[in-house]
């Protein structure tokens, strides 16, 4: 179990290194950075090629110990009848008998062996399954749910019903990794209607660790308040239309750019068009505005404004 969890880890960091090298591919052609990036890879490669061969050596170690075991029990058990068999006290019937069962016996104890090594490296998915499911038992993950294969989908849930906010309270929250036993502890504020917050620190701080708790993302104690009444299930209650969170790394789907910003919202003409809200449709407009009167060139007035040593700039039409 602990030798298949350290060779999953490593298998997941490879994969998020692998990840992000493609995402800032750019900044790493322009820092010339290649070399240091090629050789990071390799050493997690490399950790990944030991800790994998260490798993693996470790569950085949177990498996021919379980199947030449049975052997070696033969053996013994030929041996030991020899004897008998030399006396007559073990007749053709037991010998018959013996090779009948020898099969079962030779399958038995290889396969709970087997059964056993299968059983942890399943614990050990099962476990990092469960931790993206914070808040839930970790029955949930293997929980049966009907699969709509051939019948018609059900109905999509309606969003939750607007509720404005006057007032979030959050008394006490403490929430820290199991890995490395850092994270937050006893934070408490008040935001209020209309107020605009910052929560700023250094990397590592727990400034991503503050939203993810309060949000429920992330298993932690405390109290969270919406305007004095207690969330039970945070995770559940601060969503769209009432919260709404943007992650530190944008993440979009392999779709249009309408369906990433629509997110399975109902589409018609003005469904783009109405995200944000009239104050962000009427700052769109302002930059609209903006824009277009940044490419006009400057008239009589303006010339007249900025005076004579702009004037006679102005009239030149380019360098040279």
């Amino acid at each position: 179990s602990r030798y298949g969890a350290a060779a999953l880890d490593s298998t997941t960091s490879l994969s998020r290194f692998l990840g992000e090298v493609v995402n800032a591919q750019l900044a790493v052609r322009i820092g010339g950075a290649r070399e240091r990036v090629v050789g990071r890879l390799s050493d997690i490669g490399e950790t990944r090629r030991r800790l994998s061969l260490r798993d693996r050596v470790f569950a085949e170690t177990l498996n021919s110990t379980n199947y030449h075991l049975v052997h070696i029990s033969t053996g013994a058990v030929l041996l030991i009848g020899a004897a008998r068999i030399r006396s007559g006290e073990f007749t053709v019937g037991d010998i018959a008998l013996f090779v009948v069962f020898l099969g079962q016996l030779t399958f038995l104890p290889a396969e709970i062996g087997r059964v056993i090594t299968e059983l942890k490296r399943t614990q050990v998915s099962i476990e990092r399954m469960h931790a993206l499911m914070p808040g839930d038992p970790q029955e949930a993950v293997v929980a049966p749910a009907p699969v709509y294969l051939r019948r018609e989908l059900p109905a999509v849930e309606p969003p939750p019903a607007r509720e404005a906010l006057e007032r979030l309270e959050v008394a006490g929250l403490t929430c820290r990794h199991p890995a490395s036993g850092r994270g937050i502890e006893d934070v408490s504020f008040t935001l209020e209607r209309g107020s605009f917050t910052v929560v700023t620190g250094r990397i590592g701080s727990g400034k991503t660790t503050l939203l993810h708790a309060l949000l429920g993302l992330l298993p932690a104690t405390g109290e969270v308040l919406w305007n004095g009444r207690v969330l039970d299930r945070p995770d559940t209650f601060l969503v769209p239309p009432r919260c709404a969170f943007t992650p530190q790394v944008p993440r979009l789907f392999s779709e249009a750019l309408r369906d990433n910003l629509l997110l399975g919202r109902p589409d018609h003409p003005g469904a783009v068009g109405s995200l944000g809200g009239r104050r962000a449709r009427r700052r769109r407009r302002r930059l609209r505005a903006r824009a277009r009167h940044a490419h006009r060139a400057p008239g009589r007035e303006a010339l007249r404004r900025a005076g004579p040593a702009r004037r006679r700039g102005a009239d030149v039409p380019g360098p040279g």
